[in-house]
Parts: structure tokens; C-alpha cells; sequence
């Protein structure tokens, strides 16, 4: 099975707060919650990114190969006991 892969851009900013105060609205009129916020509120998202001791994997990522690879443990929300879920 081929491997789809699509180009992606990203772009980050830094906001001070009434900069994000103006943006929320805006971006509200063209985005909906997802599934997860419930009852209105937002969640957090925690990521831990692994590399190899010689960081292989970010050194690869800089050199914007057509395909990267990335991996890493993500939580939705500070786990509290050794049994929640992480994926």
C-alpha cells in the first residue's frame, strides 16, 4: 500500500493577551469543538516527543525530509494513576 502524504505549512505566533482575546471570536465564526469539550470548556493536550540519544529524529525533521516521522506519547489530560489512559 503506498503511503499518502499531503505538504503541510505551519506557522506559529506568539499572542500577548488581548491579541488572543480578539483572535478567539474570530476564529469561533469558522471552527466548531470537537467532541471533547465538554460542556463548553477546553481541554489540554500533553505531549512527550522521544528521540534517540544523538537526537536522530529532530535532526532528520530539519532537514524536511517528504516523509517525517515523529513519536510520542500524548495525554488529554494530567494522568493522575498509573492506569490512565495515554496514547
Amino acid at each position: 500500500m503506498a503511503i499518502k502524504s499531503f505538504q503541510r505549512f505551519e506557522k506559529k505566533f506568539i499572542l500577548n493577551e488581548k491579541q488572543y482575546s480578539k483572535l478567539i471570536p474570530i476564529l469561533k465564526n469558522y471552527m466548531n469543538p470537537d467532541k471533547y469539550c465538554k460542556d463548553g470548556k477546553n481541554y489540554d493536550i500533553y505531549n512527550i516527543y522521544y528521540d534517540t540519544l544523538d537526537s536522530h529524529i529532530i535532526r532528520n525533521s530539519i532537514n524536511k525530509p517528504y516523509y517525517k516521522e515523529k513519536l510520542r506519547l500524548r495525554s488529554y489530560n494530567v494522568p493522575n494513576s498509573k492506569d490512565d489512559r495515554v496514547f
